[in-house]
């Protein structure tokens, strides 16, 4: 009864006056389906909540006046402050609670809904539910009732009254015919008073089960509590207290049933580690020498169906295993006749045809049809939406073409810090190239003015200035300038030691194709030697992100190459004196790193090595000077991940790569990005994840996994396996694709 809507829309009610308007009070109770709200209102009022974080009776009794939707979520608001105007009635007694619950349940005809639903229930042949909301209205008023008569006069608070309430309610007895000739009574060892009965199923008798183990701790030990209680304070109890109360309702339940008991443990947990049984187990087989522990394999179902549902059940697994394609002669000869013994049992049955449909199904990979696939899809879109279709295509479809995202929820994430951190570092920069100054000629208190600043100016303006509605948010506001100006700094060493300057920030692009990419460059830096123009393009990563040669190779990643190319076109239309050649792409990271080990003196330098960008570079020397004007033979850069032998060459370990190496990743990144757009217009929405060893799984953190239907043990579905690739391997396939070989 606890569960049934007309109660819960009671519980919620009070909940509301308890926890102060919270979301799961005030969600409970539009949601309860009892009153005149829509599923779609409720719905969407929901989603309003949440991504505001609307909380609280002061924020409830104000407009609902920002962000999406927010006309639609003021109309609920409205109507629903009006509802509980009841309830805000003052009140000092169990008494007044209980006149302003029975007046909120009579103003808006709870009593007509109940019949209402009951007779649905009727007619719909659920003749249970039927009588349930039939006698709850008329159980819940004598409840109201006894309250009224036995503590309405005494001072009580809401939370206490809830309290009653829930109490009373969960002894109420709905009677269903039979009542009790025969039921199953399901509970706890400790919370459930059994009377005598036929039959005792206690499962889980697993050892720190039953009994359950003890948690010490605390800030007294058991010697202090000991020596309290001795002096005659009043404590709660102790270890060896709680054991004696275990072992006594052991005692009460053990001691009940007449005829049968069975007692069940787990021999392995979800992990497949072995699990002790309880000390019970081995004191009933000590008391009883003649009874035996009998173990449950899969097949033991299979043998001992004892009613049409375990034939059922053993059906649909044996049909399972008989489709696979794993099973050889002998099982499946086995497996047959067992089939063909359980099928007697249903041959005027539609069941052993449906189950044979079911185990034989296969995914069966499908396209959307031209005329479908240009309603769905507009002509424009982003790297990273080509990046989700090498991905999985059917995660594209849902999220571009169904347009799916996940629930929004008011909160500060890693997402947000991020924006933050792009914002902050775009302003600066550009605030200080468009007043002709560069970040190296700024010292450090200039530079922690303006970053703290830009970052105040942004926090204020983002996400209805989530980050000061509590200290704890307002705290990370702290811990960000600490890593803004961290990286800012490293930044300013970078560029004091290298000729390549910054000229664009957040550039956007768009390609010329029938498909229209678009994207935005954080930072492009050029430098000038001679007749020549070097690029170089940043992204700045809040993330550990690294520039994989696999994940370009099948258009994973394809990012920074594809920026690469776009910045070098750029700079080339507005230099067409110059040879311009693309030098470098990197990813900045955005953090604050944690240093051990680290001698004394030298953490400026463990920090900056810490802080150098990731990505690739020419192994030009002309590009290695222009990056880092220090770096010299038997020497590690601070600049970049780059070290010279004694005889000046590269070390394996640099992220370098030749001009042939450079240019053959760029125009495959562009190839794949052609690719994947033909997939898109073709209309490929298969189920098709991939991964790539231990460091890439599409399907880890996919918002659609409950979507899908993705099941490797279902034929058709597979997760593709991708093959390392090294740069020579992006440089033979650009090869062959260009028909040299």
């Amino acid at each position: 009864v606890l569960q049934n809507p007309f109660v819960a829309l009671i519980r919620c009610l009070l909940r509301i006056q308890t926890e102060d308007y919270s979301y799961n009070s005030v969600c409970g109770l539009l949601k309860c389906s009892m009153l005149p709200f829509t599923k779609d209102e409720t719905d969407r009022f929901d989603i309003y909540i949440s991504a505001m974080g609307i909380r609280g009776k002061s924020r409830y009794n104000k407009p609902f006046e920002y962000g999406r939707d927010a006309q639609e979520a003021e109309m609920v608001r409205e109507r629903l402050m009006e509802m509980l105007s009841v309830m805000q009635r003052p009140f000092d007694t169990a008494k007044d609670i209980t006149e302003n619950i029975y007046d909120f349940l009579t103003a808006h005809g709870l009593y007509d809904v109940l019949r209402e639903k009951a007779d649905e229930f009727e007619n719909s042949g659920q003749l249970v539910l039927s009588k349930e909301y039939d006698k709850i209205y008329e159980s819940v008023m004598d409840l109201f009732d006894q309250i009224h008569e036995l503590i309405g006069d005494d001072d009580i608070d809401v939370k206490e009254y809830l309290s009653i309430f829930e109490a009373g309610v969960s002894e109420i007895r709905i009677g269903t015919i039979p009542q009790s000739v025969d039921q199953v009574m399901v509970g706890d060892m400790q919370r459930t008073r059994l009377e005598p009965v036929r039959a005792l199923f206690f499962l889980g008798v697993n050892d720190g089960i039953i009994p359950q183990r003890s948690i010490s701790g605390g800030i007294l030990s058991d010697a202090e509590k000991e020596f309290l209680r001795q002096s005659g304070m009043e404590l709660s109890p102790g270890p060896k207290e709680k054991m004696y109360e275990q072992r006594l309702y052991l005692y009460h339940n053990m001691t009940k049933p007449s005829d049968l008991v069975v007692l069940s443990y787990s021999a392995l947990d979800k992990d497949g580690k072995s699990l002790p049984p309880s000390y019970l187990i081995n004191e009933v087989c000590s008391l009883f020498p003649d009874l035996k522990i009998r173990y449950c394999d899969e097949d033991s179902s299979e043998t001992n169906a004892v009613s049409r549902n375990d034939a059922r059940s053993c059906m649909a697994r044996l049909m399972g295993r008989f489709m696979s394609d794993d099973m050889d002669t002998a099982c499946r000869k086995n497996c047959y006749s067992r089939l063909r013994a359980l099928a007697g049992a249903f041959r005027e049955d539609s069941l052993v045809s449906e189950l044979s449909g079911i185990a034989a199904y296969r995914y069966i990979p499908r396209m959307l049809s031209p005329d479908v696939t240009t309603a769905l899809y507009d002509k424009k879109g982003s790297i990273s939406r080509l990046e989700l279709m090498a991905s999985c295509p059917y995660a594209h479809f849902l999220k571009y073409g169904l347009l799916l995202s996940e629930k929004e929820e008011f909160g500060f994430e890693r997402v947000d810090s991020g924006n933050i951190y792009h914002a902050v570092l775009e302003q600066v920069m550009s605030a200080l190239y468009a007043d002709g100054k560069r970040l190296e000629e700024l010292d450090d208190e200039q530079l922690e003015a303006m970053v703290h600043e830009t970052l105040q100016r942004v926090c204020e303006g983002y996400g209805w200035q989530i980050l000061f509605n509590s200290k704890r948010n307002e705290h990370k506001i702290v811990r960000m300038e600490r890593v803004l100006l961290r990286t800012l700094k490293g930044q300013r060493f970078r560029l004091s030691r290298g000729a390549f300057k910054p000229v664009f920030f957040e550039r956007t692009f768009e390609s010329n194709a029938a498909f229209l990419i678009r994207g935005k460059i954080d930072r492009v830096d050029l430098a000038e030697d001679d007749d020549r123009l070097y690029v170089k393009v940043v992204d700045y990563k809040s993330s550990s992100k690294q520039l994989e040669i696999t994940r370009i190779g099948y258009g994973l990643s394809m990012q920074l190459p594809i920026y690469l190319s776009e910045a070098s076109g750029l700079v080339a239309r507005d230099n067409p004196d110059k040879k311009v050649l693309p030098a470098a792409m990197f990813y900045i990271p955005v953090k604050d790193p944690v240093l051990s080990g680290i001698k004394r003196g030298e953490e400026g330098k463990s920090l900056r090595r810490e802080m150098r960008p990731k990505g690739m570079f020419l192994s030009d020397q002309a590009v290695l000077s222009l990056l880092d004007s220090e770096l010299a033979p038997g020497v590690t850069s601070d600049v970049i991940h780059a070290a010279l032998k004694n005889d000046g060459m590269l070390t394996g370990s640099s992220q370098s790569a030749t001009p042939e190496q450079m240019q053959a990743l760029i125009d495959h990144a562009g190839k794949m990005a052609g690719e994947l757009l033909k997939d898109i217009q073709k209309g490929d929405i298969a189920v098709r994840p991939v991964c790539t060893g231990s460091t890439y799984d599409s399907c880890s953190y996919c918002p659609y996994s409950g979507i899908c239907g993705f099941d490797p043990r279902i034929g058709g579905y597979e997760k593709t396996q991708l093959e390392p690739l090294e740069l020579d391997d992006i440089v033979s396939m650009q090869e062959q694709s260009d028909g040299i070989h």
